[in-house]
This record gives C-alpha cells, structure tokens and sequence, in this order.
C-alpha cells in the first residue's frame, strides 16, 4: 500500500492576530456589519444566549458557532415577520414556514439543553491556585539559581 498523505490542520489561535479575520480573533461577530442596530443588537442577543447555554463559546467548536450565527440569524428574520404580522401587514406564509423550519432543524444540531460550565468546587479552585503558584515560585529559584556565577 501507498503512503496517505497526512493533511495538518493548523491551530489559527496560534498565528499572529493581526493575521487573522477579527471574526477569528473574537473581536467581531459578523464581517461587513456595523453592529449598532436594533436588528444587530438583536442577532448579538441571541448568539449570546445560544452561547450561554451550551457552557461559554470556549467550549464550542467552530461548526456550532456557525451554526449559532445561522440560528441567530434566521430567528431575527422570523421575529421581523412576526412583528410584521402583528402590526396588520401581510407576510408571505411560505417564507415563514421555511424560516420556521429551518429553526426547527437547527435547534437540535446546537443542542436543545442548557450546558453549565465546569467549576471546580472551593477546596479544587484554591489548591490548583496553591499549586500555580508554588509552581511559579519554583520556576522562580530555578532562575534565580541559574543566574549565580559560577565560583
């Protein structure tokens, strides 16, 4: 048998910021949008929420993210309709029950259940502080120690 070729995923938290999408680096939700209106206050609320319960965005993978921004996304265009409904206009029932049907299958590939974070109990948090720190003392002394000169 031949050789497989090995494709290397690499870790892009690990490249400079500046050579990442500010999507990449967390510091936008969405490329090309300003974020002030009240319809991106909305979409942000909602990612928020979606993000919140399945336990913090770092335990999310990109895919769910995406997948979040989409639900985010189709929710805002549904509410709108809804708005639209309830002020007497008219909404066309065909683009409402696509919008409709596409939260009903996003939902449960994001997760329907709420997801708390892991937190250590008292006792766990303290000693693992204990321990990073009589870690840093001893990276400390080694250095310390290293920097005599020599007799």
């Amino acid at each position: 048998m031949g050789k497989r070729s090995q494709i290397v995923r690499k870790d892009i938290t690990k490249a400079p910021a500046a050579s990442r999408s500010r999507v990449s680096n967390g510091t936008r939700l969405l490329l090309e949008a300003d974020g002030r209106s009240a319809v991106a206050r909305r979409y942000r609320d909602i990612f928020g929420a979606l993000i919140s319960d399945a336990g913090g965005i770092d335990r999310m993978s990109e895919v769910r993210k995406s997948l979040c921004r989409t639900y985010a996304s189709t929710a805002v265009m549904l509410e709108q309709l809804d708005a639209k409904l309830v002020n007497g206009g008219a909404v066309d029932v065909s683009e409402y029950s696509q919008l409709a049907s596409t939260l009903v299958r996003l939902a449960p590939r994001i997760g329907l259940g709420r997801h708390a974070k892991t937190v250590p109990d008292l006792q766990t948090y303290l000693a693992s502080k204990q321990q990073q720190q009589d870690d840093a003392d001893d990276d400390a002394e080694v250095i310390e120690h290293d920097a005599e000169p020599a007799s």
